[in-house]
């Protein structure tokens, strides 16, 4: 992922909504600005209450064509068991086998990560064309937004 790529996944992600799933707060950070990523693109802190600097949410962006189960391996293998963030979400536009699913939720698990989703490029379509999420389309895609056919209801 590149420089403009990182920059523009901290608004995109955190755009993203969806009942009962992934809520994140204001406090949205990309680390991997120096360089050196750690292991994941962005930081997030789960919005409790009144306070945004909750629950840790750690947030992996790939562009890959294909990840398979060494390659999730490989990709959660920086996770630190000793200081699990609580949640986990892995999004890249390949899909994913049932095989790496398994190994990024028995490896999550493992680690200590308490919540975690696998965002395959099926799941990333399906949130950009849900009708609230229209504004990604045209301010992270130049999508233009207007004819009515668009979205799927």
């Amino acid at each position: 992922m590149n420089w403009s790529q990182k920059t523009k996944c901290p608004g995109l992600i955190s755009s993203l909504k969806e009942p009962q799933a992934v809520v994140l707060g204001q406090t949205v950070e990309a680390p991997g600005q120096s360089g050196n990523d750690a292991g994941f693109d962005i930081r997030a802190y789960e919005k409790t209450g009144k306070s945004s600097s909750g629950k840790v949410w750690m947030i992996q962006v790939k562009r890959e064509k294909e990840i398979g189960p060494r390659r999730v391996e490989q990709i959660i293998s920086g996770i630190d068991s000793a200081h699990p963030p609580y949640g986990y979400l892995l999004a890249a536009p390949v899909k994913f086998s049932e095989t790496s699913g398994s190994v990024f939720r028995i490896g999550l698990l493992e680690k200590g990560v308490e919540e975690f989703h696998l965002w395959s490029r099926q799941i990333l379509e399906d949130k950009l064309y849900l009708p609230e999420n229209k504004h990604i389309l045209s301010r992270f895609f130049d999508v233009q937004t207007s004819h009515p056919d668009i979205f799927r209801d």
